[in-house]
């Protein structure tokens, strides 16, 4: 059994390689969330995961969502960068998250 999640990201609003802000719903029961989400600056998704804040992707099939990949951050010198857990890229990379 897996940690219980706090949040999920739906979307993504970057600025050339960089995730600027998310989109993002709160977890309910039984892998549902709030069908409505608020945007979120990158400063405040960094610190919640600094925080033990669980956030996962929502994956976008049709007019269905489901629960992604966790996403994890990354540290590296100075750097943070957000990431699901099978990311190769040396940046920001939270898959197939849309855009807005």
């Amino acid at each position: 059994m897996g940690a219980t999640v706090d949040y999920y990201i739906s979307a993504v609003r970057m600025k050339g390689e960089h995730i600027t802000h998310v989109r993002v719903h709160k977890a309910l029961a039984e892998n549902s969330f709030a069908p409505h989400g608020v945007v979120q600056p990158r400063s405040t998704l960094i610190v919640n995961l600094r925080n033990s804040r669980l956030y996962k992707t929502l994956v976008l099939e049709g007019q269905q969502a489901h629960p992604g990949e966790p996403v994890q951050l990354v540290e590296q010198g100075t750097k943070f960068y957000l990431r699901i857990a099978n990311s190769d890229n040396t940046g920001d990379d939270l898959g197939d998250v849309a855009r807005f």
